[in-house]
């Protein structure tokens, strides 16, 4: 049975006692209850006590998974900053098309009352938009 089990465990040190040691742990983690603690126990043939003395391994992982844990809250954080940065950019972005679009289409306004409708605007406006005039073909750009 021994030579078995570690064939498919592919283990060489592994053991009944391993085996039987990890089954308790993983049983012990998974159900609280006193009454089916007692009906493993008796089924494995020992009293609960034992299992509970020799059998059940306790691991404190506190310290270590502290440390881990308060590591990956501070990437959290960076990584919302981060987000939240890239977020307000889009926004810009997004808003910086609405006024490059609005400013074209404005502009072309002004060059088309200038121009065909003989229309004129006031000189900050012609400074605002940038608004010059071409001799060669009357009109203004």
């Amino acid at each position: 049975m021994l030579n078995w089990l570690r064939k498919i465990t592919n283990l060489s040190g592994v053991n009944i006692d391993i085996m039987r040691s990890s089954f308790i742990t993983w049983f012990y983690e998974h159900n609280l209850t006193f009454g089916v603690r007692d009906k493993l126990s008796r089924m494995m043939r020992h009293s609960q006590g034992t299992a509970q003395k020799n059998y059940n391994k306790i691991f404190d992982y506190d310290k270590e998974d502290s440390s881990t844990i308060d590591e990956l809250k501070k990437q959290i954080l960076l990584l919302n900053i981060q987000i939240n940065e890239l977020k307000e950019k889009i926004e810009i972005s997004d808003n910086s098309k609405d006024i490059d679009s609005q400013y074209k289409k404005r502009r072309s306004d002004v060059i088309y009352n200038l121009n065909i409708k003989k229309r004129s605007p006031r000189e900050d406006t012609i400074k605002k938009y940038n608004i010059s005039y071409n001799k060669e073909n009357n009109l203004y750009k």
